[in-house]
């Protein structure tokens, strides 16, 4: 029997403040394109994408469809409320005494934009999908052994093993419709996708981009915009300079050096917020330089992290301790950044054999802010103690699938965005089966010790986690957690949330 240890109930007015789709809403006011919007009406808003959506479909896609599937799609709870995770589909939770089966119990209101009830069946098909091997998303549910719909309102997810984190995991998942996905089959649900969000698919927008529309009668709150248009517009500059005419209403993930010409724009301010994402080094651990410990270590000693925050982000970013960062559960508050320290560097190179070969060093050209000119100073620092970077610039798609499929040699930076948990980066970067290139069984049994235990005694052991990876072995090198920084349309009453440069909490 499943004995309820700890229970979660839908707060509607809470939700109502952090709900994702509210958060997009900061597009829709002040100048540009809300001043088109009728006066007796809610504004639509145009949102620009960091890349074109190849696929509408969050099943199988990992790359730019986040803003997107945040507005169209729900997931069984919301995970991105920096006070914790908040119902969605789900309207209440609990779980067993042996933290191996979970309860959630679906929202009666809760319906698919054709009017058709959204059961636990769908939620069932969803994440059966994703456990596919060939799934891009199959490293994320590594610990669920099954999904059961105990009637259509209940769904009960068997772990494999305790993961005190499922909730925040569960919640990046978003849900979609079996009947209807069954019967059109993946191309046909990308090219008219369905779901249960506030926003609901309208057409696509020519060069990858998405018009969605209200959903009226929502279960959830009213919402105030009556569209959201996305358009892929992946470059920084593009981005400020459609602010700038209007025919954008928020810049999120704003470059810091765009930040002073965006504050000086007519109707136009600049929020900021300490961040929660990080940008690191990473190595491939497989072949070349980056499999001796000394290599790995005189990178991460040979680059000025205080100045990089100083000077390329323009004091707008800290230092970064791990990867792990302050607004997380899981931050180790005890953590100090790693010093500049080239002499050393220098030695621990010369130790290493590194012949001074060119090493590949790719990034992507969004997300990663400041791109350019990160990798342009890290080459500089790394070229001071003897090592050539070859800094290889590819979009963020790209990027993503080559890191997903473990295809990237030499060295790669990237930035990447912490969850409200730990156990995003850990799911990540950290467990067997995913992002990481390297292969250490100590560090994978600690993963799972961090998600068999609760409270205390879990951040000791993400404490653990992170001493081994970053410190004891340095399979990443951190580099800054930079501030999250929007460019607002005037009279968007936008509050930073640090955990999505889009999605705000609604106030």
């Amino acid at each position: 029997m499943t004995v309820p240890t700890s229970r979660h109930r839908r707060r509607r007015l809470r939700w109502a403040a952090v709900l994702t789709a509210a958060g997009i809403a900061l597009a829709g006011c002040g100048s540009g394109a809300a001043d088109t919007a009728a006066a007796d009406g809610p504004p639509t808003a145009t949102v620009p994408l960091s890349a074109p959506l190849a696929v509408i479909n969050p099943i199988l896609d990992t790359a730019a469809g986040g803003p997107v599937y945040s507005s169209m799609f729900q997931s069984l709870v919301f995970n991105q409320d920096p006070e914790g995770p908040v119902p969605a589909l789900a309207e209440s939770w609990e779980t067993s005494e042996d933290g191996l089966t979970w309860t959630f119990h679906l929202d009666p209101d809760a319906k698919w934009h054709d009017g058709t009830q959204v059961t636990a069946e769908d939620v069932v098909f969803t994440l059966t999908q994703e456990q596919q091997p060939s799934n891009p998303h199959a490293g994320t549910l590594g610990i669920l052994d099954r999904a059961e719909a105990a009637d259509p309102a209940t769904v009960l997810l068997h772990l494999n093993r305790p993961n005190s984190a499922l909730v925040a995991i569960i919640g990046a998942k978003y849900i979609l419709p079996k009947a209807y996905y069954e019967q059109v089959g993946p191309s046909g649900f990308s090219a008219a996708p369905i779901g249960s969000g506030p926003f609901k698919f309208v057409e696509a927008v020519a060069g990858g981009g998405v018009e969605l529309t209200r959903v009226e009668n929502w279960h959830g709150p009213e919402q105030p915009l009556a569209g959201i248009t996305f358009t892929p517009v992946p470059s920084a500059q593009a981005q400020v300079a459609g602010l700038q005419s209007g025919d954008l209403n928020v810049v999120p993930e704003l470059p810091t050096s765009q930040a002073e010409r965006v504050a000086g724009l007519p109707g136009v301010r600049v929020e900021e917020i300490g961040g929660a994402p990080v940008s690191f080094i990473a190595f491939d651990l497989r072949s070349g330089p980056g499999t001796d410990q000394n290599f790995r270590e005189a990178v991460n000693l040979a680059v000025d992290k205080e100045a990089l925050a100083a000077t390329v982000m323009q004091g707008h970013a800290v230092p970064a301790a791990g990867l792990i960062t302050p607004p997380v559960v899981g931050y180790d508050s005890t953590r100090t950044p790693t010093g500049y320290d080239p002499e050393r560097a220098r030695a621990l190179l010369a130790e290493s054999g590194y012949d001074g070969s060119p090493i590949p060093f790719t990034y992507p050209t969004s997300v990663l802010v400041n791109a350019d000119e990160m990798a342009n100073a890290v080459a500089s620092y790394l070229s001071e103690i003897g090592i050539t970077v070859q800094p290889t610039p590819i979009d963020y798609s790209t990027f993503l699938q080559q890191w997903a499929g473990q295809q990237l040699t030499g060295m790669y930076m990237m930035q990447y965005k912490n969850g409200t948990d730990a156990d995003t980066i850990v799911s990540s970067l950290y467990a067997r089966g995913t992002r990481a290139l390297f292969d250490d069984p100590q560090v994978f049994d600690t993963v799972d010790r961090s998600r068999e235990t609760t409270g205390d005694e879990r951040l000791a052991v993400l404490a653990e986690l992170e001493r081994q990876v970053i410190d004891e072995n340095r399979y990443y090198a951190p580099l800054l957690v930079p501030n999250a920084m929007y460019g607002v349309a005037e009279g968007i009453p936008l509050v930073p949330n640090p955990f999505n440069p889009i999605f705000v909490t609604w106030k």
